[in-house]
């Protein structure tokens, strides 16, 4: 079993802090394949939408948790 943490710093893309790039996010994840991922920084709701979910269905992950910290 893979695991892996990262994080996705809100969903900013680095350098450009002012956009917000989830692709880039599941690009990373995707190429380490893991099976449970534990993010940082995420968001769910406002500009931001439910990321945690977002990221699940580009990767398809069947099943995804978001907790407030």
């Amino acid at each position: 079993m893979k695991v892996m943490t990262f994080n996705i710093q809100s969903g900013r893309n680095y350098p450009d802090f002012s956009v917000l790039d989830l692709n880039f996010c599941a690009e990373v994840i995707k190429k380490y394949m893991p099976d449970i991922v534990g993010l940082n920084e995420v968001h769910n709701g406002g500009e931001y939408g439910n990321q945690v979910e977002i990221l699940a269905k580009k990767l398809g992950y069947s099943y995804y948790y978001f907790a407030e910290a």
